[in-house]
């Protein structure tokens, strides 16, 4: 998986946007893009196989669901364990990004409702003289 990790999200694409230079020869490639290839077949086979169970009757929703419920927490266990917590330098960038952008909102709104203020003070003055 050398080359498939987004550097900037933490996270590691099944179908990359751009292919990368691996440093392989173009047979250990096709090697490795077959073993991606059979573990996406057997995550595909997983997903049918649940699909079909749920849509049968309703004892054997009921009799799948054990099986189901625990295939979802490893599931989730899988997916967790990908999961990668923001560097601190990260965390203070974006904070600050967001602590930047809510004043240049709020101040934004201050000049709208000022310009909406005294557009309406001024219309209900010129029309109060006549």
């Amino acid at each position: 998986t050398v080359g498939l990790q987004n550097r900037t999200w933490g996270f590691e694409s099944l179908r990359p946007c751009q292919s990368f230079e691996t440093g392989l020869n173009e047979e250990e490639e096709l090697d490795g893009k077959e073993k991606a290839r059979s573990v996406m077949g057997v995550e595909t086979k997983k997903m049918a196989n649940s699909i079909a169970t749920v849509g049968g009757d309703l004892g054997g929703r009921l009799r799948s669901w054990p099986e189901r419920v625990r295939a979802f927490y490893s599931d989730v266990r899988t997916e967790m364990k990908k999961v990668t917590a923001p560097s601190r330098k990260e965390v203070q960038g974006t904070t600050t990004v967001v602590i930047i952008t809510v004043f240049l909102f709020a101040f934004y709104f201050w000049v709208v409702d000022l310009v909406i203020q005294n557009s309406l003070e001024r219309m209900l003055h010129y029309f109060s003289r006549r």
